[in-house]
């Protein structure tokens, strides 16, 4: 599965390169709690392009641990135990933790 990160124009890139740059940066904990969709996507719609194509890598493909792991730490306490079964899911929390962090792209 590939996604495009620009216009048309630019390079695919590969959605498990970006799962595995995100995750990396998430684990190694550079990643801000508010800014952290601006840090990680150069803008909304790369980030939203994103949410897309996790919403829908199970369809082809598993959703590896640590790149779930990584993903589920943005969006959920460490304390607590709700799991996120589907990419699909966790697309959605990641979605509904962004519309409520302050504005990312100015």
């Amino acid at each position: 599965m590939n996604i495009f990160v620009g216009d048309e124009d630019k390079p695919t890139i590969y959605a498990e390169s970006l799962f595995i740059t995100v995750s990396a940066a998430i684990e190694a904990g550079i990643i801000d709690d508010m800014r952290w969709p601006s840090q990680l996507f150069a803008n909304r719609e790369s980030f939203e392009r994103f949410i897309e194509t996790l919403a829908n890598y199970e369809e082809c493909f598993k959703l590896q641990d640590p790149w779930w792991s990584a993903l589920k730490a943005v969006v959920c306490p460490p304390s607590e135990e709700e799991g996120h079964a589907t990419a699909e899911d966790l697309a959605e929390r990641l979605h509904e933790a962004f519309l409520n962090l302050p504005e990312q792209w100015k």
